[in-house]
């Protein structure tokens, strides 16, 4: 009996040891912090205030930072530069667009460059910058406003919990 107590106490620490804390899996709730950079300006951050929760995989962050979530654990930091198809998409020219200032209604009243309208593309809540006013006309932007960026997410998981 004596020798049976070293093996099973030598059991149980080595089976503390490789214990880790629940790494994120697929569809799990994720609470973070995070900052957004780009062009080495920090453009959104959460570290000072409340963190967030995530649903990995479900769109809540951008593909390549909703990737990076699976295996972390609770108290992983990981710092990822994201190419833009991994982060908010490449600029798309067809996103710019020519429209009769008549057409945007009151938003169109007092418009100039680098407002924002809000509207509905493709019965979808979009957000357009406004790029130039002339001739009764304005050009929109409606792309992402980081569309075409290489942008660095800081990512620091404190709890998950599967949904």
């Amino acid at each position: 009996m004596p020798r049976l107590l070293p093996a099973l106490a030598a059991g149980l620490l080595l089976a503390a040891a490789c214990r880790r804390p629940e790494s994120v899996l697929p569809g799990d709730a994720v609470t973070i912090r995070y900052e957004l950079s780009a062009g080495g300006k920090v453009l959104e951050s959460d570290f000072d205030g409340k963190p967030i929760v995530v649903y990995q995989g479900t769109g809540d962050l951008p593909p390549g930072a909703d990737r990076a979530l699976v295996g972390m654990t609770p108290g992983e930091e990981k710092v990822l530069t994201l190419a833009p198809a991994d982060a908010f998409g490449p600029r798309d020219p067809k996103k710019v667009r020519t429209m009769a200032l008549a057409d945007l209604g009151a938003a169109g009243k007092g418009l100039r460059a680098g407002k924002k309208v809000l509207g509905f593309l493709d019965g979808k809540a979009v957000t357009a910058r406004v790029l130039s006013v002339a001739g009764g006309k304005a050009v929109l932007d409606l792309n992402a406003p980081l569309a075409g960026e290489t942008v660095v997410y800081r990512l620091k998981v404190l709890a998950t919990r599967s949904r």
